[in-house]
């Protein structure tokens, strides 16, 4: 699987936990932690770290092993 695949598939399960496992606490807690306290831009938060997490396996040094 190409790694710019597997980071977008990340970022949609990212939004499925969002969506149906994280607790509204755990929601809550993201959602005020970020400076517009709003769902929208703390789901938007999770899909961006769920997108980013594997990002260094696109430097060079990874890409030639």
């Amino acid at each position: 699987m190409p790694l710019i695949e597997h980071l977008e598939d990340t970022g949609g399960v990212s939004i499925l936990l969002w969506e149906h496992w994280l607790s509204d606490g755990q929601k809550n807690f993201i959602k005020n932690s970020i400076s517009t306290k709003n769902d929208i831009d703390a789901k938007k938060l999770v899909k961006f770290i769920g997108m980013i997490h594997d990002i260094g396996k696109a430097t060079p040094v990874f890409q030639t092993m």
